[in-house]
């Protein structure tokens, strides 16, 4: 038997580990919590049994494209 927890949370209450950590802290470094959080809900297309692993997996393997152009605009 299990007992499954619901919560929402904001993106700066994620609690990240191994490459989505990284990617996150990159995130909080930019400044760009919101804008990241949007892109992220709308990869997730409104599913709503979202785990923490799929946050940190979108977070690890998805958002390199997204945190470029970012750390490009801060290049200039």
């Amino acid at each position: 038997m299990s007992i499954k927890i619901t919560k929402t949370i904001e993106l700066n209450e994620f609690e990240a580990w191994a490459g989505g950590a990284y990617r996150l802290a990159e995130i909080k470094k930019l400044n760009i919590l919101g804008e990241a959080q949007a892109e992220i809900e709308a990869m997730l297309d409104g599913q709503e049994d979202v785990t923490e692993t799929t946050v940190n997996d979108i977070l690890w393997f998805e958002m390199d494209d997204f945190i470029n152009q970012y750390s490009a605009e801060e290049d200039y």
